[in-house]
């Protein structure tokens, strides 16, 4: 095609008259503003992620502070059927270790056991206390070279008291030995009554008390650490008196059958200064909100050394609850021990050497 002809198909633009554009697309508008939705939206959806990053990091900062672990981790504590922990007494070097375990009856909360463990030196004795009811059952194994040690600790130096302090271990070692609550009250004293085992409802009642007195305070606040694979918070503790008291008095009038608030008790509180000779250090998992180490550190002239208590999540094996059949009464073991009759009347007066 020539030249001619493309002149023809596309003819030159008249002198004077703009070639026609094709207009660019214009966003509707109304009332004669241009709607932006798009970015308002995008705009919106910002917004909502930031409120909502803020709130978590609210969130997690009110959750996280010293005073709401411990509230969380007290509560927590409560509600665990099991708890298991090692402890250590150190000064220059380990003086007692040992472990302990306690777990309840998930079917009857009056029920419990506790396992104790005491390893000093060449001795190593186990222990277990099974509560069920107002009942008490407890064996203890490794008692055997017991009686030599505490003869010695009384001063004696007759071979028949000795003798007779190491047959009293070895009659009470490895032996089921069943306790009443009559017969406690009757050792103590016949005019004392004894408190049964707290029941859940009554621990659960303690802890919303504490909750509302929180007396326990953070003192020296430290950077995270990590204690068995958990990033805990590390912080020493104080105690705030006002809120003790407040929680004394509280828990006085709530008047719970097994624990007894007297007011002496509360003159006793609000003469003290509640001041800590040394240092009471607690970890606390941030994820779980769960004890997992506690360290007492004591200045105080008769202190031993520092105390280590350390959680741990094993957890031993732990008796049926039931009154084990092999048990002997309390009465009938001091009767083998002395060789007369003694009774829940006359064990007030039974003296052990």
């Amino acid at each position: 095609m020539d030249e001619e002809q493309q002149k023809q198909i596309k003819p030159d633009p008249q002198p004077g008259v703009p070639e026609a554009v094709t207009p660019a697309p214009v966003e509707p508008t109304i009332g004669g503003r241009k709607k932006k939705t798009g970015l308002v939206v995008s705009i919106i959806i910002i917004l909502l992620v930031i409120a909502a990053g803020v709130g978590f990091g609210v969130y997690y900062y009110l959750t996280n502070t010293p005073e709401n672990l411990m509230k969380a981790a007290v509560n927590n504590l409560s509600k665990q059927n099991t708890v298991s922990a090692q402890y250590e007494l150190a000064g220059d070097s380990v003086l007692v270790s040992g472990g302990f375990a306690y777990t309840s009856d998930s079917s009857n909360t009056n029920n419990s056991e506790v396992i104790f463990s005491v390893d000093v030196d060449d001795i190593s004795v186990d222990a277990r206390a099974l509560s069920l009811g107002n009942d008490l059952y407890i064996k203890a194994s490794g008692l055997g070279s017991l009686g030599s040690i505490v003869a010695s600790m009384s001063g004696t130096t007759d071979a028949d008291v000795i003798a007779q302090y190491v047959a009293l271990f070895e009659t009470l070692d490895n032996r089921w030995i069943s306790i009443t609550a009559d017969e406690i009250g009757s050792m103590i004293s016949t005019d004392t009554s004894v408190e049964g085992v707290p029941t859940k409802a009554e621990l659960d009642r303690v802890v919303s008390i504490y909750n509302k007195h929180t007396f326990i305070k953070a003192d020296t606040v430290y950077s995270d650490e990590t204690v068995d694979s958990s990033n805990c918070a590390h912080f020493s503790i104080m105690f705030d008196k006002a809120q003790a008291v407040a929680f004394l008095q509280e828990l006085q009038d709530a008047n719970l059958a097994d624990i007894t608030v007297t007011d002496d008790n509360i003159t006793e509180l609000q003469n003290s200064d509640m001041a800590i000779d040394g240092t009471v250090d607690l970890w606390i998992a941030r994820d779980s909100k769960t004890f997992k180490k506690i360290v007492v550190d004591s200045t105080a002239e008769d202190a031993m050394g520092s105390l280590t208590l350390t959680f741990t999540s094993a957890t031993p094996s732990f008796d049926a609850f039931t009154a084990p059949s092999s048990a002997s009464s309390i009465t009938d073991i001091l009767t083998e021990i002395y060789g007369t009759t003694v009774t829940t009347e006359t064990i007030e007066d039974t003296t052990v050497y």
